[in-house]
C-alpha cells in the first residue's frame, strides 16, 4: 500500500477520534490550536495514517497521545527565548543539507549534552522544539536524524533524554523519522545502547543504522558532510537571534498558532506623538520615566505619551504602567492577574513579552464580548524573580466583527488589520516581597541581594567543581581499565605463543646420553 492510499481514510480518522475521545475534547484535554490543526490540515492528519501504515485504531490512539503531549509540554508556546541562549548558540541541534534520498538532515551533536536532572524538562522541550520546527512546516517530509557521537563519552549519555527522543519518533511526531544514523559510537557506550535497544520494537530497530567515517557516504554524499566526517562541506552553524525592535526590546508571542506560523507580526517602532492621526493607540514609556514607579493615582490619569485618553481606548486594564509580582516563595510560581475589559465592542487581545522563558500566560490570546472582561493569569516561574526588573509585556487589542469566533478568523484579522487600528499597552514588571514595598523596579540588586547571589554562585561553583573532578577521575579510571585490558590481552597472546613454541620444540631423547656418567661416584 502506498502512502497516498491512506488519504481517503483521513475523514474516518477524524470521525473516530471525535467519537472515542469526545470526553477528552469536552474537558479541554488538548490545546485548541492542535485540535483545529488536526481537523483542518489534511497533510498533518494523513501523517498519522502513514505512520501506522493504514491501521486506523493505532492512528486514532496516536492522535490522542500526541495532542496530550503537545499540551503538557506547551509546544505551541515555545520560542527561542524559552531556552538558555548558549543552547541555541553552540549548535547542538540544527538542520542542514540532505541525504541521498533528499531527506533533510537534523544534526544532533551528543558532545554538547550534559546530564543534569534539573534541566531535563527544559532539555526535552528543546528537542521537541527543534523537531516541531520542521514538522509544523512540512509534516509529510521525513527527516534523517544524524546523532554525531564524535568526542562523546559517558558523561554525555543521558538515557532519559535519549529515551524521550526515541519516544518522540515513535509516539509524538507521526511520520517524522526516515532513519537514525548513529555516527562513531564509542565502544564504551555499547552497554548503554543495549539498554536502549530493549525499548524498541523490531520495526523501530530497523530504522537505526550505525555508521563510521568509512561508510557514512553510503547514506549521505560527501559534499553534504562536514569535514570531520570525511566530507567537504565547510558550513559552520551560527545562531541568528530574533530581530530587535526599534526600542531595543525583543517582544515574543507567548502563544503561536499552529495553523498560522505568522499569526502575529513583529512589533514595529512606536509612532511619534506628532503623527497622532496615524499612530496606534498605546501606552508607552518615555526615556526619563522608564525607571520610575507609578502609583494608582497616576495610573488613572490620561495617557499623554503617544497614546490616547482613557475614553478613546478599546481595551481597559486593571494596571497602568507596571505589573507587580509579590514573591512569597522564590521556589514557587508567583501569580499576577491582569484584567482586560472591553467597552461596547467585540475585541480580540494578544499578550507578548520580552522574556517568555520566565513566564506562563493563560490565556495569552482570546476574545472579549461587549461589556465583559477577561482574566489573564501571568505566572512568574520559580527562580525568575532575579531578573524581573528587565522584563516587559505588550498587550494588544483590536476590534473584531460579531461573527468572528474561530482561531483562524482571528489570526487572519490580526494579519490584515491596519497598524493604526491596533491598540497597544506596554507594561513594566516590578518585584515586591511579602509585606515589603517594591524591591526591584528597574534598578540593580541591593547589596544584600548581591551578597546572597554571590554566595549561591560560589556554592554552585563548588558543586560543579566536585562533579567535574568526579567525572575526570572516572574518565582516568576508564582509561586505566582500557590500558589494563590491552596489556592483559597482549600477555595472553605472549603466553599462548610461548606454550605453542614449547610444545613444538624438538627435545633430544635422554637415551642418547650416558646417564651414568652424570652420577657422582659416591652414589654408584
Amino acid at each position: 500500500m502506498t502512502n497516498q492510499d491512506y488519504r481517503h481514510m483521513v475523514p474516518e480518522l477524524r470521525e473516530k477520534f471525535q467519537e472515542q475521545f469526545a470526553d477528552q475534547l469536552a474537558l479541554d484535554a488538548y490545546d485548541e490550536r492542535d485540535v483545529e490543526r488536526f481537523n483542518n490540515d489534511d497533510v498533518y492528519a494523513h501523517c498519522f495514517m502513514k505512520h501506522h501504515k493504514g491501521n486506523i485504531d493505532g492512528a486514532v490512539s496516536m492522535v490522542d497521545t500526541t495532542l496530550k503531549f503537545r499540551k503538557e509540554l506547551e509546544i505551541n508556546d515555545l520560542t527561542d527565548k524559552s531556552f538558555p541562549a548558549e543552547w541555541l548558540e553552540r549548535g547542538g541541534i540544527y538542520y542542514h543539507n540532505h541525504d541521498k534520498d533528499g531527506h533533510p538532515i537534523m544534526f544532533f551533536r551528543i558532545k554538547f549534552v550534559k546530564k543534569d536532572p534539573q534541566m531535563l524538562p527544559t532539555a526535552k522541550k528543546f528537542l521537541a522544539y527543534w523537531m516541531d520546527k520542521h514538522h509544523r512546516q512540512t509534516p509529510d517530509v521525513q527527516v534523517v536524524v544524524l546523532m554525531d557521537m564524535t568526542d562523546a563519552g559517558l558523561s554525555n549519555m543521558d538515557l532519559d533524554l535519549i529515551k524521550f527522543l526515541i519516544t518522540c519518533f515513535t509516539s509524538y511526531y507521526p511520520y517524522f523519522l526516515a532513519y537514525l544514523l548513529m555516527y562513531e559510537m564509542p565502544w564504551i557506550l555499547n552497554a548503554v545502547w543495549r539498554v536502549i535497544q530493549g525499548w524498541l520494537s523490531e520495526r523501530q530497530r530497523e530504522k537505526i543504522k550505525f555508521v563510521k567515517k568509512a561508510d557514512i557516504q553510503e547514506h549521505i554524499n560527501k559534499d553534504n558532510l562536514p569535514k570531520h566526517m570525511g566530507g567537504t562541506d565547510t558550513y559552520e552553524y551560527k545562531y541568528t537571534p530574533p530581530e530587535l525592535e526599534g526600542n531595543g526590546d525583543v517582544m515574543h508571542d507567548v502563544e503561536t498558532s499552529s495553523l498560522e506560523s505568522s499569526l502575529t507580526s513583529s512589533i514595529s517602532n512606536p509612532a511619534t506623538i506628532h503623527n497622532t492621526s496615524l499612530a496606534r493607540k498605546r501606552v508607552t514609556f518615555s526615556e526619563k520615566d522608564q525607571y520610575t514607579s507609578f502609583s494608582a493615582e497616576q495610573g488613572d490619569s490620561d495617557v499623554s505619551s503617544g497614546g490616547t485618553s482613557k475614553g478613546d481606548t478599546l481595551l481597559s486594564l486593571n494596571v497602568t504602567e507596571e505589573m507587580e509580582f509579590n514573591v512569597i516563595d522564590p521556589t514557587r510560581e508567583t501569580k499576577f492577574v491582569l484584567v482586560l475589559s472591553s467597552g461596547h465592542k467585540h475585541l480580540a487581545f494578544k499578550v507578548k513579552t520580552t522574556s517568555p522563558e520566565r513566564y506562563r500566560v493563560k490565556p495569552s490570546s482570546g476574545l472579549i464580548k461587549p461589556d465583559q472582561s477577561a482574566d489573564v493569569n501571568i505566572f512568574l516561574q520559580p527562580g525568575g524573580h532575579t531578573a524581573v526588573s528587565r522584563d516587559k509585556f505588550l498587550i494588544m487589542g483590536m476590534e473584531i466583527a460579531d461573527d468572528v469566533t474561530s482561531v483562524s478568523q482571528v489570526a487572519s484579522q490580526w494579519k490584515t488589520t491596519p497598524k493604526e487600528e491596533i491598540e497597544e499597552y506596554r507594561l513594566r514588571c516590578v518585584l515586591s516581597e511579602a509585606g515589603k514595598p517594591s524591591l526591584c523596579k528597574a534598578s540593580a540588586f541591593t547589596s544584600d541581594d548581591m551578597a546572597k547571589l554571590t554566595e549561591q554562585m560560589l556554592d554552585i561553583n563548588k558543586k560543579l567543581t566536585t562533579v567535574m573532578d568526579a567525572q575526570t577521575s572516572l574518565e582516568k579510571r576508564l582509561k586505566n581499565i582500557y590500558r589494563f585490558q590491552i596489556f592483559f590481552f597482549m600477555m595472553v597472546i605472549l603466553v599462548a605463543v610461548a606454550v605453542t613454541l614449547v610444545l613444538n620444540w624438538n627435545i633430544v631423547p635422554l637415551n642418547r646420553y650416558n646417564v651414568n656418567s652424570c652420577i657422582p661416584s659416591f652414589f654408584q
